[in-house]
């Protein structure tokens, strides 16, 4: 079982207290480097609590992302049904959109239930739901669907953190 010191990486303890040593310092003459921004990363998600937040896990995304007003997350990929292409203990980064443009891999929500990552392919008339979880069938929903159900996107994966 993994402890808490294994699951972080040695460089973000390193930044966390080059960042805490620059807060205790009194002289004001140096600037930080930019540490970034620590998101938040969930080991599932829904949109009725939130989800469960991973407390032994700190994640940064650098500060630039976030001009414009973006939010970012990540969910840690549990168990085995994601692979080939994602693996236990997987970080997936999202940017929290409920649009997509072109085809991505997205974080979707049907109903209270909780959010699976999925391939969201658009149509002509509307987009395709296919889980990467081979064991949830794909589906199509029409524009009117889509608005009319409880399908939600959540979030668009934007980088994938492996550590070996």
């Amino acid at each position: 079982m993994k402890t808490e010191f294994t699951r972080l990486r040695l460089e973000q303890y390193i930044v966390l207290l080059r960042y805490l040593a620059f807060l205790l310092d009194d002289s004001s003459s140096s600037e930080p480097a930019d540490t970034g921004h620590m998101i938040k990363i969930y080991l599932r998600y829904n949109l009725i609590d939130g989800g469960e937040i991973d407390k032994d896990c700190i994640e940064f995304i650098p500060s630039g992302w976030l001009s414009g007003g973006h939010e970012f997350f990540g969910l840690r990929i549990t168990g085995s049904e994601f692979a080939p292409r994602y693996f236990e203990d997987d970080i997936v980064i999202f940017e929290r959109r409920s649009k997509i443009t072109g085809d991505r891999i997205g974080l979707v929500s049907i109903g209270s239930g909780d959010a699976f990552l999925c391939h969201i392919v658009r149509k002509r008339n509307g987009k395709a739901i296919i889980p990467i979880d081979r064991r949830i069938k794909e589906t199509f929903y029409t524009t009117e669907q889509l608005e009319e159900s409880g399908i939600h996107i959540i979030g668009v994966a934007v980088q994938l953190r492996r550590f070996e």
